[in-house]
């Protein structure tokens, strides 16, 4: 084992590790140098064995030693993923992360795997979410084999667009009200935990009616797991996979994911049982079953009478949609900011789109610029490089030839969405790129919620993103009020730059905006 690099790296995860957790115990601590020190010897032992079975796939090794690109990997994914695009480009390659061997497959293939049931999701995010390990069952609850949370997603969720749109519209009226007031002088805030806090609002409306989505307890758990829940999966990786269980029973991250899965029983428990109550009784006097048109409602109607947890099965939907949502909301608001001018052209166009029509599905699709500014956001600030992560079931040979060994976890490279071949000047930001192919041969590509190996950051196939749509609904209208009702500007001397933390690039949580209440606006919208 390398003496010099692998000691440092290890310091410095562990002491993001226990900042984060707060862990002081000395004999834990011990025992965490103890099995770190396994680790490596396991991990070396399972990379061997990993990569004599993929033996027509190169490995790239970012460092020169696999072990020390693990421990490297949540500082140096993008760059290890960058170098092995340039040695082997537009073909698959090995990296090897904090979970061992990678493959990344180029973005020509998503078309291939995207409805192969050989590359599994499921399976991925049991590998990934440690099986469901008590306290991680919410990040499993898409891998059911009923398809329930799809269900509720696909079916429910999206033929219920049109009938949600004017409680999305006050839901998002009241939270931007809360948090920017009504002062007609600039304010400079902290944008990232204040879009978190409106899209668990927004999406609470819906998802769990009035009961639940202005109740500060709900949308504190909501927030804190999806959080917290990431970076607890994320420590919880770096120990022996074999003592896992040990860890997630006393690490203090662990324990507080499992104490706020506990209070959301607390809340949300009463609520289901007594609907269940009163659709009991309204059957047993004939009359008219009550509907509250919610996700506890859909959930309940696509289980039909088969056993499910309504508490884990909300926190799944929860937890698919606040994180993902915010980082594209506070991306675009970023991007608007940065473009003067663009605020006043999307203005004029939410004001033409909705006052023949009011909150209408029909309105939210004529906005065509702001739904280009969202996409064109999401293509150049995904929020990760990498996509369409599967666990292969069985051994798989590609129509090249590639073969990839059964067990092997596989994800999508998005460079596609930064490449010459299918984008002019794919570097810069140009808003009205997708408004431009509207109506051309590439309108079926051009909206925000339709998928392609080159624009991938929703997924692609079978397991894109089910929630796109409603996604892509909250986002504007969120944006209508925040463009109607105030002005934004960037704040001198606040990075923008996002923060890379493995695969993924989150927003800045530090960056802060200058926002101001309209004196004028040209159309109410809370009166449509």
């Amino acid at each position: 084992m390398p003496s010099s690099s692998l000691p440092s790296s290890r310091s410095s995860a562990e002491g993001i590790e226990y900042a984060l957790a707060g862990i002081t115990d000395a004999n834990f601590i011990s025992l965490s140098v103890l099995m770190a020190l396994t680790a490596v010897f396991l991990g070396n032992v399972i990379v061997k064995k990993k990569r004599q079975k993929a033996h027509n796939i190169p490995f790239v090794l970012y460092t020169g030693s696999a072990e020390t690109d693990a421990w490297l990997f949540q500082a140096k994914a993008s760059e290890m993923v960058d170098k092995g695009r340039k040695e082997h480009p537009d073909s698959p390659f090995f990296i090897n992360n904090d979970m061992g061997p990678y493959l990344i497959l180029p973005s020509r293939l998503a078309h291939v795997i995207r409805n192969t049931n050989a590359f599994n999701f499921a399976m991925f995010l049991k590998d990934y979410y440690h099986n469901g390990a008590p306290g991680f069952e919410p990040f499993i609850g898409a891998s059911r084999e009923d398809k329930l949370f799809q269900a509720v997603s696909r079916k429910r969720l999206t033929n219920s667009l049109n009938r949600i749109t004017v409680p999305l519209s006050q839901e998002a009226s009241f939270a931007l009200d809360f948090h920017f007031g009504t002062s007609t002088e600039w304010k400079e805030h902290t944008i990232h935990p204040i879009g978190l806090d409106i899209i668990a609002r927004v999406s609470s409306r819906v998802l769990l009616g009035e009961e639940l989505c202005r109740n500060t307890e709900w949308l504190e758990v909501t927030k804190n797991y999806t959080v917290k829940g990431f970076i607890a999966a994320e420590v919880l990786k770096q120990k022996p996979k074999i003592l896992r269980g040990i860890y997630n029973r006393f690490d203090p991250m662990c324990v507080e994911l499992r104490r706020t899965i506990d209070r959301a029983r607390q809340l949300i428990g009463p609520v289901v049982e007594e609907r269940r109550r009163m659709r009991k009784e309204a059957m047993a006097r004939g009359d008219k079953v009550p509907s509250f048109n919610d996700s506890i409602d859909w959930i309940e109607e696509e289980a039909a009478g088969n056993p499910y947890d309504p508490v884990l099965i909300q926190m799944t939907i929860s937890t698919s949609s606040i994180h993902s949502t915010t980082d594209l909301l506070v991306k675009t608001m970023y991007k608007i900011a940065e473009h003067p001018g663009l605020d006043q052209e999307l203005r004029d166009e939410i004001v033409q789109a909705l006052r023949p029509n009011g909150w209408k599905k029909t309105a939210l699709y004529d906005l065509k610029l702001l739904d280009s500014v969202i996409k064109e956001t999401q293509r150049l600030e995904p929020l990760t490089l990498v996509t369409m992560n599967r666990f292969t079931e069985r051994d798989v040979t590609l129509p090249d030839g590639t073969f990839i060994p059964k067990g092997t976890r596989v994800g999508t490279d998005m460079s596609y969405r930064v490449s010459p071949e299918f984008y002019e000047d794919p570097l810069k930001f140009d808003p009205y790129r997708y408004a431009r192919w509207r109506g051309t041969d590439k309108d079926s590509i051009a909206h925000l919620v339709s998928t392609s190996p080159q624009s991938l950051g929703f997924g692609h196939g079978q397991h894109a993103c089910p929630g796109r749509f409603f996604a892509a609904n909250e986002l504007k209208i969120i944006l209508c009020h925040l463009l109607i009702k105030y002005d934004f500007r960037l704040v001198d001397g606040s990075s923008y730059a996002t923060m890379p933390l493995g695969l993924l690039l989150n927003v800045n949580p530090t960056t802060r905006l200058m926002v101001r209440r309209r004196k004028e606006v040209e159309l109410s919208l809370d009166s449509l």
